[in-house]
């Protein structure tokens, strides 16, 4: 794991597989909840990154999964967003037809909260036409969504078979991850709108291997036929299953294949858009920055490169996964991701309390 301030690169070293540090190891009988969770949102634009939207209300669906105690009685004094991205859905980060790699679930019994979210033009979620869509915008839904959050003002379905909905609690701090394309609405989110204590970008980033404009290239083609405006990224299924995994269960590797979604057509066609903006835009970024990446991940291979971009943070740690590939929470790594999210959410969102930078 690395770290990184202004001064450039502090220390050094790989996280090894292994227990949490003791404050913040698994606790023992705690007992886990997982409610869906609706959010209102519009597909505006009003992030620093410029690309087109169509303005129209939808909902987003999601989960918000954490200990039974905390989302029953509170308080909500912390929680993190999770954001998936393309090629997958919202089970990236709460995955349950295979047993062991339901990160949410894990994450509660570390006494973490969790809301997970299925993005606009994915199953379950509103779904714009694909042209009307692109990761600036999803940036924007994403600091709505937030804000909701912050006031208590999300919908939780209550599962007693009546369609019940409740309004939830409001959460104090809030910390933002995004997975692949994901990682571009994260951190466009958070230095257009300055309203996160944490960013995790995942497996993503400007630094990218050849691999990124092939695919782009390819499902562009098919967007061309598209009539709704969504299109595969892979064209096979064996061609995602090389493109997301590394060392994985083959079982895990077939059904995530099998199940993937399509994507927008408009996010990859205007992500140009995004890595100008980051260019001047991630330095003003002083919130506490996690980029993590595997060392076999087909998309994005330089994290620690990556992790330089966020020269204007005094606190930013760059780790990459041994064996790990780019669908990082469902290979045999997931439970070595899992112990680093941990570390870094305590020490970053549980144990110290950090206040917003507002500019």
């Amino acid at each position: 794991m690395h770290k990184l301030g202004r001064a450039g690169l502090l220390t050094l070293g790989l996280l090894a597989a292994g227990p949490a540090a003791s404050a913040a190891t698994e606790r023992a009988g705690v007992q886990v909840e997982s409610i869906p969770v609706t959010f209102g949102v519009f597909n505006t634009n009003t992030s620093k990154v410029p690309c087109p939207s169509d303005g129209m209300h939808y909902d987003v669906v999601g989960r918000l999964t954490g200990p039974r105690s905390v989302l029953e009685n509170g308080p909500m004094s912390s929680a993190t967003l999770y954001l998936h991205g393309d090629g997958v859905d919202e089970s990236l980060w709460n995955y349950r037809r295979v047993p062991g790699y339901d990160y949410a679930t894990d994450m509660a019994r570390h006494g973490m909260v969790s809301v997970t979210i299925t993005r606009l033009g994915y199953p379950g979620s509103g779904k714009p036409d694909g042209n009307k869509i692109c990761l600036g915008s999803e940036a924007d839904v994403t600091h709505q969504i937030i804000d909701r959050l912050r006031r208590g003002r999300y919908q939780l379905d209550q599962p007693d078979g009546h369609r019940r909905t409740t309004a939830g609690m409001p959460i104090q701090r809030i910390a933002l991850a995004g997975h692949s394309a994901a990682g571009f609405i994260a951190m466009a989110e958070a230095y257009s709108y300055k309203d996160v204590e944490g960013l995790i970008v995942v497996a993503s980033g400007e630094f990218v291997s050849p691999r990124v404009p092939a695919a782009v290239s390819e499902q562009q083609a098919r967007c061309a036929s598209s009539e709704d405006g969504y299109a595969f990224i892979e064209g096979s299924d064996a061609e995602a299953a090389r493109d997301f995994f590394h060392d994985a269960d083959p079982v895990v590797v077939a059904d995530a294949v099998a199940h993937r979604p399509r994507d927008s057509c408009g996010g990859l066609f205007n992500s140009p858009v995004n890595v100008i903006a980051d260019a001047a835009l991630l330095s003003t970024i002083r919130i506490p920055v996690l980029v993590v990446a595997g060392e076999e991940d087909a998309f994005f291979p330089e994290p620690e490169l990556q992790g330089k971009l966020f020269s204007g943070s005094l606190d930013v740690v760059v780790s990459r996964l041994p064996d790990t590939g780019h669908a990082i929470t469902l290979g045999h790594s997931a439970p070595v991701f899992r112990s680093l999210m941990v570390e870094w959410l305590y020490d970053h969102m549980v144990q110290r309390p950090i206040a917003r930078t507002s500019e």
